[in-house]
């Protein structure tokens, strides 16, 4: 799952990326990589909010609070988010699918994983750039 760094169209700094304001995770994923990959980006510019999920981080994008890295499957379909900085280093995050041994052969279970990897097969854009 590919992520790139995306910004509400009318923000006050979209045309001046030394002005930019980041959106980061919290403390619960100051370890991960999409952090030091946010942070990497943002070098010493501000961190105006740490929040919990990505779909916190598209509310605050949304509202115009600041760039934050999102998932390029969420940022590319929202028509008021413009991606930003398509020279920012690449960031992709494994998907995984998990279902218990005992499960993964009943036809609900079946039908959901089967679904679940036509989607991602059918739009490639949701691995890579």
């Amino acid at each position: 799952m590919a992520f790139g760094l995306y910004a509400h169209r009318s923000y006050a700094h979209l045309a001046t990326p030394e002005r930019w304001e980041f959106i980061a995770w919290d403390q619960t994923f100051a370890d991960t990589q999409a952090q030091s990959w946010l942070l990497g980006i943002a070098g010493g510019r501000q961190v105006v909010c740490e929040l919990t999920y990505s779909s916190e981080q598209l509310i605050a994008v949304r509202a115009g609070v600041g760039v934050a890295g999102l998932p390029c499957f969420i940022g590319d379909r929202d028509r008021d988010l413009v991606w930003i900085d398509e020279r920012a280093p690449y960031f992709a995050r494994d998907i995984w699918l998990v279902v218990q041994s005992d499960l993964h052969k009943t036809h609900p279970v079946r039908a959901v994983m089967d679904f679940m990897v036509a989607v991602v097969s059918e739009h490639p854009d949701l691995a890579s750039r």
